[in-house]
């Protein structure tokens, strides 16, 4: 499928609609969904040198509810403590808890502070920007097409995305779905009114698809063209959306660094043509 763009005015970029699938679709016959309905804006070149940005800024989507994968076992800790045992607890793979690291604010008992462990457990935030897939300047009277492939989806194989996953408390095997990592994002948040933006994700395996772009030419303007991907990332954060390796809040804890995870769109991609 061609998309042309019909170039008018000085300085206008101009965005093309959301593209149907290309080649190698994953569910043929059937029409993409419907775009996110909140959008970052794409980034525009003051000049026709300026180098446009590998990532545009960032909007946040969403912060989820804490997550219940890092609920502490406090009845555990406090076993562990009447019985002289170490008050250590594995919540999962990457956070352990310790009575002995609490600030003074916390406490292993819900019930003799206002401030528990509860109140400090890990949220997702939800963030989405814009990915530059490819950036031209085409001089007066120049045209270009070009087949672009293009990857979406994450890949299993890929450790961080094992990893976070893991973190969050779901299992995804090289193979297989990420329906089971969809279905946990969108549980902490459906209390929450993103959790319409969380559906509109596409939680898939990393594949790739093929398009064809156009841009026609234009006798008198210099243009500069640029494709951009929408992807959506997910990091997990305390309260105030600082990274839990990095939170003040969670000093208490034991968190190894957890990469963040990404979701390129398969459907969200847009041209851009600014006219000089």
């Amino acid at each position: 499928m061609k998309k042309s763009l019909c170039l008018t005015g000085m300085l206008v970029m101009m965005l093309a609609g959301i593209l149907m699938p290309g080649c190698g679709d994953d569910n043929p016959g059937e029409p993409p969904p419907p775009a996110p309905a909140n959008l970052p804006e794409i980034p525009v070149p003051s000049s026709v040198n300026e180098l446009l940005p590998v990532h545009s800024n960032e909007i946040a989507i969403g912060l989820s509810d804490p997550l219940p994968e890092f609920e502490p076992l406090v009845t555990e800790l406090q076993m562990m403590q009447d019985t002289g045992a170490t008050p250590w607890t594995n919540v999962n793979r990457h956070l352990i808890l310790a009575c002995e690291d609490v600030l003074p604010e916390f406490s292993c008992d819900p019930g003799t502070s206002n401030r528990s462990y509860i109140d400090a457990r890990p949220r997702l935030l939800h963030r989405r920007y814009w990915r530059k897939l490819k950036q031209v300047t085409l001089d007066p009277g120049t045209s270009y097409q070009q087949e672009e492939t293009i990857s979406y989806g994450t890949s299993t194989a890929h450790e961080e995305s094992r990893e976070f996953s893991q973190t969050i408390g779901v299992e995804v095997q090289v193979g297989g779905s990420w329906s089971a990592f969809s279905a946990s994002v969108t549980a902490s948040y459906e209390q929450t009114s993103t959790v319409g933006e969380v559906n509109a994700v596409t939680f898939s395996e990393e594949n790739t698809f093929s398009e064809t772009y156009s841009v026609q030419s234009d006798p008198s303007h210099t243009i500069v063209y640029a494709l951009w991907q929408l992807v959506d990332a997910f990091s997990l954060v305390d309260a105030d959306t600082v990274r839990i390796d990095q939170s003040p809040t969670l000093r208490h804890a034991h968190i190894a660094e957890i990469e963040d995870i990404e979701f390129p769109n398969r459907n969200v991609i847009r041209q851009s043509v600014t006219r000089f």
